[in-house]
């Protein structure tokens, strides 16, 4: 019966037509414009070639939010309708080296030891730019924390450094950490 409402007629101009499933025969049959390959044999049924070209990627069919036109996937081929970006698509992202997940914590790569000598003195420069109580120790033992063991001549020889906004994140990161311990 959808055959009749589809065939053009020049007489008249008609080349296009609106059909409202009230039944939902899309649901279960697919799109009339689906390709089906018909038989006059009683114990088979016609077959959807177009659902089996789709095959194992098949995608259940939706309906359109705005219009309730039936559709496979956004867009909508009625009134255009999109999906908004999900959360934190529309973000740019950091090119940042993975890190190993143990227990619940980051295991991080090994550092050189001049990314050691770096790392303890902008550590020791942010514990004293806070006015931290034993300043020197907190960042030693922040340092063994973070897998190496800083030698003691450090401290004598080397200033501490302004923090980097990564160190100071980490540290503050620590602090954070420590402080929900003591309130639990």
């Amino acid at each position: 019966m959808v055959g009749r409402i589809l065939r053009p007629d020049p007489a008249t101009g008609k080349t296009r037509a609106i059909l409202l499933d009230h039944a939902g025969c899309t649901w279960n049959h697919g799109f009339i414009t689906d390709r089906m390959e018909w038989t006059l044999k009683v114990d088979e049924r016609a077959e959807n070639i177009t659902e089996r070209e789709r095959g194992a990627r098949a995608e259940k069919l939706r309906e359109c939010p705005q219009c309730k036109a039936v559709m496979i996937t956004p867009p909508c081929s009625q009134c255009g309708w999109k999906p908004a970006p999900r959360r934190g698509d529309d973000h740019d992202y950091l090119d940042e080296d993975l890190a190993l997940v143990v227990d619940g914590k980051i295991r991080q790569g090994e550092l050189t030891r001049d990314q050691q000598l770096q790392f303890y003195r902008e550590l020791r420069g942010f514990a004293h730019a806070r006015g931290m109580k034993g300043a020197d120790g907190w960042a030693f033992y922040k340092c063994q924390e973070r897998g190496f063991k800083p030698p003691w001549a450090w401290k004598e020889n080397y200033s501490p450094l302004e923090p980097s906004p990564a160190v100071a994140a980490w540290a503050r990161s620590r602090l954070i950490a420590y402080a929900r311990r003591r309130a639990a």
